[in-house]
This record gives structure tokens, C-alpha cells and sequence, in this order.
């Protein structure tokens, strides 16, 4: 997080490869909203290439009501 948090006070988007990440509980999405919110209206958080497992984990959640938080189409991959 703390590698990440600079980026996202610059302006444009952030892409997140998530493909390596097998898992994710609260505090990792926690994480996701903060990053969010530190972008604000300049930029998106994209999430990328989550496995099935993450993806269905972050939908459940609703993580895209948020509105900068993006989860790439899978067709997109």
C-alpha cells in the first residue's frame, strides 16, 4: 500500500494486476477503497486480471459501486 499510495495523488489511472493474488478478505479491499479514495476524480483504479476466486470476492462486495473502481472485463484480458 504504501508502495502505491504516491501514484495515486498524481493524475491518470492505476492498474492493479491482480493475477498473482489468490485471495482477498476485508482488509485487502479495504486497501482497494483507500487507494480509491485517494484518487478522487483523477484517476480509476483498474483491477486487473483477477483470479475467479478475487473477482467473485470483490463483485460480492459491490467494490464497483465505488466510482473510480474498475474491474477489468474478462474479455479484455
Amino acid at each position: 500500500m504504501d508502495v502505491v499510495l504516491p501514484a495515486a495523488r498524481e493524475e491518470g489511472d492505476i492498474r492493479l494486476d491482480l493475477k498473482e493474488l489468490a485471495f482477498i478478505d476485508s482488509s485487502g479491499i479495504r486497501a482497494f477503497l483507500i487507494l480509491a479514495e485517494e484518487l478522487g476524480t483523477g484517476g480509476r483504479l483498474i483491477l486487473a486480471s483477477a483470479a475467479p476466486s478475487v473477482e467473485n470476492t470483490l463483485q460480492l462486495v459491490g467494490i464497483e459501486r465505488a466510482n473510480n473502481i474498475e474491474l477489468e472485463d474478462p474479455s479484455d484480458r
